[in-house]
């Protein structure tokens, strides 16, 4: 299976006129697991389902980080190819622009592991 590749930005990957490609499964779940995390609930016209609760239960002052944690996860474990979730943490960052970042290691299905980490 081969993938659109994306850029830091989220946007199609462009070389030389020519789109990128996701080839390497590592790099396509990757990117899939971080379009999961990065989903807001309800913007996908096909399915409502699909994404986080960003502004119903994760943003904001009087959230629980418990919550925050597991629904994180929960999309992680959830995403295709993906066998087990080996490591996570997220850092708040109350003080700078009220950013977070997510670290974490998976094993695949198929063998191979990723470790990834990014800003949310």
């Amino acid at each position: 299976m081969r993938d659109l590749l994306l850029n830091a930005d989220h946007d199609l990957e462009i070389k030389a006129g020519d789109l990128g490609i996701a080839s390497e499964d590592r790099q396509q779940v990757a990117q899939h697991i971080k379009q999961r995390l990065l989903a807001i609930q309800g913007e996908w016209f096909l399915d409502l389902s699909v994404g986080l609760p960003w502004f119903n239960t994760i943003l904001g002052k009087h959230r629980s980080l418990d919550i925050v944690e597991a629904l994180l996860r929960s999309q992680i474990e959830g995403t295709p190819r993906v066998a087990q979730l080996t490591a996570f943490s997220l850092e708040i960052d109350e003080n700078r622009e009220r950013t977070a970042r997510v670290a974490f290691a998976v094993s695949l299905t198929g063998g191979g592991v990723i470790n990834s980490e990014f800003e949310l």
